[in-house]
């Protein structure tokens, strides 16, 4: 489902004056019945919003949000050169992003400050809304976010091998690894990791072992066999596996998830 990617072309612009018209686009303030709210005034339709497990909801126009939900925002690729966007929205009032972005170090500048910050993903996870769409990362980004030590789950993009060329090393930095996110030390405390067109992987595979605290695992559009998978099998605390767009892996790969001890849930698209 790509509806995610179906926004107006002409968009950009216009949230670009709205941010010069408008210094926040969140207010704190109390509904009809005196109950405290989060009030999101959006000038422009960015993406969709979502407050605890309720269904997503186009961010457009006004939307009350109960002051104790968790908030979660999931930026259209409109939004993609406007990294100053995320200051829009406070740091106390977003437990969830999720983005398309240019200019990714500007984004975690903005958002190291978020108090409240739980999730953070560089590409679109939610069901109904994954599309091809990505922000690449480099090394130099990964030891920015290794510091958002709050964060629960993260979702990192590495470059797509059709786009390796359009990269200047010097100027974009080294292209992420799967050894890079290996050495993560955020990963000691994420319970969930989504992982996009990130080459050698496995290194990164063959650590899942060693992280007993993740319990939820993605995996799209990576160079994987039936055989990386194997490096999963001794995984101590994974539950849920998603594999999507990984087209080397086969039906023999199911074997290997019968292997996972404590595995309760598998999506895919291939096998």
């Amino acid at each position: 489902d790509t509806r995610f990617l179906s926004h107006s072309p002409s968009s950009t612009p216009l949230i670009k004056q709205a941010m010069q018209e408008q210094s926040g686009f969140v207010t704190l303030t109390k509904d009809q019945d005196h109950l405290p709210i989060k009030r999101f005034d959006f000038p422009y339709y960015i993406g969709y919003i979502r407050a605890n497990e309720n269904p997503l909801q186009k961010a457009v126009n006004t939307i009350n949000v109960p002051a104790a939900a968790k908030t979660y925002l999931y930026l259209h690729g409109e939004c993609a050169n406007l990294p100053d966007l995320c200051d829009r929205f406070g740091k106390d009032n977003i437990q969830g992003l999720e983005l398309i972005s240019t200019q990714p170090e500007r984004v975690i500048n903005q958002v190291k400050d978020w108090n409240q910050l739980e999730h953070l993903s560089f590409f679109h996870t939610a069901r109904g809304l994954r599309g091809d769409l990505s922000s690449p990362l480099s090394v130099k980004h990964l030891a920015m976010i290794d510091k958002l030590t709050a964060l629960h789950s993260l979702g990192l993009s590495g470059v797509p091998p059709a786009s390796a060329l359009d990269y200047d090393p010097e100027e974009f930095g080294l292209p992420l690894k799967g050894s890079d996110i290996a050495n993560m030390r955020l990963l000691s405390k994420l319970s969930a990791l989504y992982i996009k067109d990130v080459p050698m992987i496995q290194p990164l595979l063959s650590s899942m072992p060693q992280h007993s605290n993740i319990k939820e695992l993605t995996l799209v559009e990576l160079d994987i066999t039936d055989r990386d998978l194997k490096l999963l099998e001794t995984s101590k605390g994974l539950q849920t596996l998603r594999i999507f767009r990984c087209p080397k892996l086969t039906k023999e790969a199911a074997l290997t998830l019968c292997q996972i001890k404590g595995l309760k849930h598998f999506y895919t698209d291939e096998i």
